[in-house]
């Protein structure tokens, strides 16, 4: 067995086995593949005060509608219609509808508003 008397001008170092040596390099070989490893960087943006308050009536609008109206999902196209022609009881709704859908109810004269989208659903 070899033994390393370690780096020159420090004399005062143990001596090292080459199998301690290899050990070494196994144990601390993970932390700095870890260190390589390039992180991706995510989006980083700095909120003004005034975009903060923004984002906060924005969500504290979008929880208020949301709580105060029926979801009916996929079917808002056929509710709002049905409202707008007298069908049905008008009611405060929200759902979902393609583009499609949309600009064919704008074109029927029904009124409808979209949702706020808030900037967290998006993350």
């Amino acid at each position: 067995m070899r033994l390393d008397q370690g780096r020159e001008g420090n004399h005062g170092a143990a001596p090292v086995s080459a199998r301690e040596k290899t050990a070494r390099a196994h144990r601390n070989a993970g932390s700095a593949a870890d260190l390589a490893t390039p992180v991706p960087a995510a989006p980083v943006a700095m909120i003004s005060p005034q975009e903060q308050e923004f984002r906060t009536k924005l969500k504290e609008l979008h929880e208020h509608l949301t709580k105060n109206a029926d979801n009916v999902g996929a079917k808002f196209p056929e509710e709002a219609r049905k409202m707008h022609y007298g069908e049905i009881e008008h009611r405060s709704i929200y759902g979902v509808a393609s583009p499609e859908e949309a600009k064919e109810l704008s074109e029927e004269g029904v009124e409808f508003h979209p949702l706020p989208v808030l900037p967290d659903e998006r993350n």
